[in-house]
């Protein structure tokens, strides 16, 4: 590649980083974790304590860390839920640590087969108030979607969170009065938290991180 090609590539990608700042453009990023075990029986009866874990969402605040953020379950109708087991309809309420806003998602999909167990959250409003739903209490805008899961595949096991359309929830009547926080979070807050945080959450999927 030529200098005039790498400058081009350069100039392009502070353009798409500039339209990002401003939601006008998304990202989609991975974090995953796999498991090796000696044989197929061990895994396969690791698999079962690895759903138990993707699905209890209440759960994840036990995971170990300097800086876990805490999540908990609410039903459509804003009442906190104490159960196991997500569903869809749920909403989960995330806490970030340090003195930021919590967030809010909505369970839209859930799919629990023989070998692979996933779920999938958008963005949403607040369950707990009476405010327009149509604002979104998150600072990635409604259209972006993160899916949780675990499969497994032979004797290892792979714990992956998937994100995907993350633009930034900072225009129009979407982002209520939080516009300027929700960029200074998702540029600075989140963008160095977030690997942390979702690879802290996939080694506890597979069984390699302990709850407290």
């Amino acid at each position: 590649m030529g200098i005039k090609e790498k400058a081009s590539k350069a100039v392009e990608g502070i353009r798409k980083e500039a339209d990002v700042v401003k939601g006008r453009e998304s990202k989609d990023k991975v974090y995953s974790t796999t498991r090796k075990f000696d044989d197929v029986d061990a895994a396969i009866f690791e698999f079962g304590r690895s759903r138990e874990r993707l699905l209890n969402v209440n759960g994840w605040s036990k995971i170990p860390g300097i800086a876990n953020a805490t999540f908990e379950l609410f039903s459509a109708d804003g009442e906190r839920l104490d159960k196991y087991q997500v569903e869809n309809g749920d909403f989960i309420k995330i806490d970030l640590p340090g003195p930021l806003p919590h967030y809010w998602v909505e369970v839209i999909d859930i799919a629990d087969g023989k070998d692979k167990s996933q779920f999938t959250v958008k963005p949403s409003h607040n369950p707990t108030e009476g405010k327009d739903r149509n604002v979104t209490d998150h600072f990635f805008r409604s259209q972006a979607r993160s899916t949780f899961l675990v499969e497994r595949n032979g004797g290892e096991i792979t714990a992956m969170e998937i994100g995907e359309n993350e633009a930034i929830n900072n225009q129009d009547a979407e982002a209520g009065d939080k516009s300027v926080i929700n960029t200074l979070v998702s540029e600075g807050g989140w963008a160095g938290f977030q690997r942390y945080q979702w690879k802290n959450l996939t080694d506890y999927l597979v069984g390699i991180r302990s709850p407290k």
